[in-house]
């Protein structure tokens, strides 16, 4: 199957999945063409507070530390998302990734986690994590695998310090996690 063809697929069913509990992942699809494609559905299942007029004509979705996504953005980069070109950009530096409204944060980050959670603070910014355990740190939407299945979980403490919101059809598909009293990533 072409990649773009794959994607589509993908894309496809993650629209279908407010009706199902899990997603499946499909065999001819990569770990990270499927975590991509997720990526590139996030901005349809959450809600940014309006501050301001949004003139943006991209979206971008920053890496932050290794990227472990390979070509798998080359299907879906340059596509539309809610009327905007999606973007990727990467960097080593959390402070270059600030003007993007998805960071996510590679397995290579996990040691810099607590010394980068406080730098997003107050900033509207959709963390996604790639390391078991992130979103019980602190990151808001964290992918794991369960028997070669992409999962993922979401910390509803730290989307609402984001100022958030985080539908109900995404939240049904994942594991939802809370904080602790006095808890918290930052």
């Amino acid at each position: 199957m072409a990649p773009w063809r794959s994607a589509q697929l993908v894309l496809g069913l993650i629209l279908c999945l407010s009706t199902l509990s899990r997603a499946q992942q499909p065999p001819d699809i990569s770990e990270y063409e499927l975590k991509a494609a997720f990526l590139f559905q996030f901005p349809h299942f959450v809600e940014w507070p309006v501050v301001s007029p949004d003139t943006a004509t991209t979206l971008c979705i920053g890496i932050l530390g290794d990227d472990p996504f390979g070509p798998a953005f080359q299907t879906i980069e340059g596509k539309e998302i809610k009327g905007k070109t999606l973007q990727v950009k990467r960097a080593r530096d959390v402070e270059d990734l600030l003007s993007c409204p998805i960071l996510f944060i590679s397995s290579s980050e996990e040691k810099r986690l607590p010394e980068t959670l406080p730098k997003l603070k107050d900033r509207n910014i959709l963390t996604v994590g790639g390391k078991e355990g992130f979103a019980r740190k602190g990151v808001i939407i964290n992918f794991h695998m369960e028997k070669k299945n992409v999962r993922f979980e979401v910390n509803m403490d730290a989307a609402e310090r984001s100022s958030l919101r985080v539908s109900s059809r995404l939240l049904r598909l994942a594991t939802v996690i809370r904080e602790p009293q006095g808890g918290g990533g930052d």
